[in-house]
């Protein structure tokens, strides 16, 4: 199913019906051991990929056909955004309001948020994930947020967690590459000027303030708070939507730039505080199936990647997306594998099997902080 150079919105429909599920099946957190003393209370905050966008407070995955009544119409500000078609929150249409799953989603175990909390013995009585679906770094940072009656960051202080757990920054930036809105960078999608590819996509970082933001919120929350503030960055995530725009190649940039932006903020923080060991992070890697790599296993790759370049692993790519790749790679050669992202959205969010590799590593770094 091979995307166009060029995929109108519309046209993507056909693309998602024909896609169904991610067929990721829940997969087993991972044990958090002895060494990490149980937390008290957990507090979950940040975007869509820990609010567990695609999945419903039932625990059930967003199908093609909802897709569209999942994304709303248009920027929509930060007091209209209302945790849509999310996995601890309740709402299905654009029209309703912010209003949270009474467990916050910690039944369903779809976020890796809740994931973690189970996986360090804490119940859904000491678990709060206030994660909305589409907020950005700058939002938060500047109050923009209001939740039981405060702004944002002093609604998850107010829940006096020793433990917070966070991702923030993706937003606007990813959904700009994704859908090609904004400062164009395939112009520079060539590989002999990676250089100007990365100065474009920073361009975009810091023209949505991402890094000052993410500054300011983990600052304040180091000083209003005594909790321990666990960050994830971004997995290796190639939507089938976004090859209408980007090479693979082109699309693993401007992930990397952005946690770099991220990970330059969180080093800020951390050398700036005095209580900046308390800031730790995670970082979900979600392997293509492409090469080049050092995995090359005759059983699960196809074509020259077998025995010459290699991949970094079977693909956790979304369904869709390893559809395009066995007509984009058949040449060089690719590796199949489980999906770890949703087929709704063209592979863009983490299915469950994916938020339980993101709770794996979280509680890693859990247990070696």
């Amino acid at each position: 199913m091979k995307i166009a150079a060029t995929l109108p919105l519309l046209a993507f429909a056909g693309l998602l019906a024909a896609c169904g599920s991610s067929t990721g099946a829940p997969v087993s957190t991972a044990s958090s051991g002895s060494v990490v003393a149980t937390p008290q209370r957990i507090v979950a905050f940040g975007d869509s990929f820990t609010a567990g966008y695609g999945f419903f407070a039932d625990g059930a995955e967003m199908t093609a056909e909802e897709f569209f009544g999942c994304v709303g119409e248009g920027e929509i500000p930060a007091d209209k955004k209302n945790d849509l078609c999310s996995s601890n929150g309740t709402a299905k249409t654009a029209e309703e309001p912010l209003a949270f799953a009474p467990d916050y989603g910690f039944a369903n175990q779809v976020s890796w948020a809740a994931q973690v909390a189970k996986g360090l013995g804490v119940g859904a009585g000491s678990f709060v994930n206030y994660a909305i679906s589409g907020t950005t770094g700058r939002e938060w940072a500047e109050d923009s947020l209001t939740i039981d009656g405060k702004n944002g960051l002093d609604a998850v202080v107010a829940q006096k967690p020793d433990l917070i757990l966070v991702t923030l920054g993706g937003n606007p930036t990813l959904g700009k590459v994704i859908m090609g809105s904004g400062e164009r960078c395939d112009a520079y999608d060539k590989p002999d000027q990676e250089d100007e590819l990365r100065a474009c996509f920073q361009r975009i970082i810091t023209t949505d303030g991402t890094y000052d933001a993410l500054i300011s919120v983990y600052t304040r929350l180091l000083d209003k708070s005594t909790a321990k503030i666990l960050v994830l960055t971004y997995p290796k995530v190639i939507p089938a939507l976004a090859l209408g725009n980007y090479t693979p190649g082109a699309l693993l940039v401007a992930r990397d730039e952005l946690n770099a932006t991220v990970m330059k903020a969180i080093d800020a923080v951390r050398s700036s505080n005095s209580t900046g060991s308390r800031l730790l992070t995670a970082d979900p890697q979600f392997d293509t199936g492409l090469p080049p790599g050092d995995y090359s296993s005759a059983g699960d790759c196809f074509g020259a990647a077998k025995s010459e370049t290699g991949t970094d692993g079977p693909s956790n790519q979304s369904t869709p997306t390893q559809e395009n790749f066995t007509e984009m790679f058949a040449t060089t050669g690719w590796c199949s594998g489980p999906p770890f992202l949703i087929a709704g959205d063209s592979g863009v969010h983490p299915n469950v099997a994916g938020y339980a590799e993101f709770a794996k590593v979280a509680l890693a770094a859990l247990n070696g902080s």
